[in-house]
């Protein structure tokens, strides 16, 4: 039986990986988040300091200090963002406000049980967008360390978005996987083959680790020199 009431992580990774097939503009990473914005949707990005200058509106005073999606101002639909935060921190923020439009969300809602329900699923939207775990799983396969500084350098996110994914991540790793869910893994991997292979070439992790098992074989051997010497 569904639980309305709480977040849908199948159907939110569902279009986190729809969007990620469906971009022309989402060829690398980071992926840029205004063009897919502008690929995807009518929605206008505004700063929150032209909202003040150009309408005498300021979006921080509807309580969001980072940004906000209006799907209806002046005839336009419209994310306002704070130009003045970090990066990455404007990155994310402006994904999370187009996961609301993208997954649909009822964003009149006086429901305090739907609205935290939405913001969750909007943030696990953008990780997945940002971060996708096929990616993840598939330089791990590879023996590449995926840690918090890794997702920092390399998908431009920030110390906490990192943090966050790397939790979910550990809460995923048995998670079964429909066939659907395989499916777009395997066209997500083709897609981003090159990314992949820029980031950690194939047969990289066997080179290494078979150069690695030749020192510990010198060294093995030095030491037993040494112990036969004594």
């Amino acid at each position: 039986m569904v639980d309305y009431n709480k977040p849908d992580f199948a159907e939110t990774y569902h279009q986190a990986n729809t969007l990620l097939v469906k971009s022309t503009v989402a060829e690398s990473f980071p992926v840029s988040i205004t063009a897919i914005i502008k690929e995807q949707s009518n929605i206008c990005c505004v700063t929150y300091q032209k909202a003040i200058t150009k309408w005498g509106f300021n979006p921080a005073a509807l309580g969001s200090k980072s940004a906000l999606y209006v799907p209806q101002y002046y005839g336009k639909k419209i994310i306002f963002y704070n130009d003045k935060e970090s990066e990455s921190r404007k990155r994310f923020s402006l994904g999370h406000e187009f996961g609301h439009y993208w997954l649909e969300h009822d964003l009149d809602t006086k429901d305090p049980v739907v609205y935290a329900k939405q913001e969750v699923e909007t943030n696990f939207f953008t990780a997945q967008l940002f971060m996708p775990e096929q990616i993840l799983r598939e330089l791990q396969k590879r023996l590449m360390r995926i840690d918090e500084a890794f997702l920092i350098n390399t998908f431009n996110v920030s110390a906490e978005a990192a943090r966050k994914r790397l939790v979910t991540l550990n809460k995923l790793q048995n998670y079964h996987r429909s066939a659907l869910e395989q499916e777009y893994d395997d066209i997500i991997l083709s897609k981003y083959k090159s990314f992949i292979d820029k980031i950690r070439p194939v047969g990289y992790s066997q080179a290494s680790f078979a150069e690695e098992l030749e020192r510990q074989a010198e060294r093995d051997c030095w030491f037993q020199d040494r112990k036969e010497r004594w």
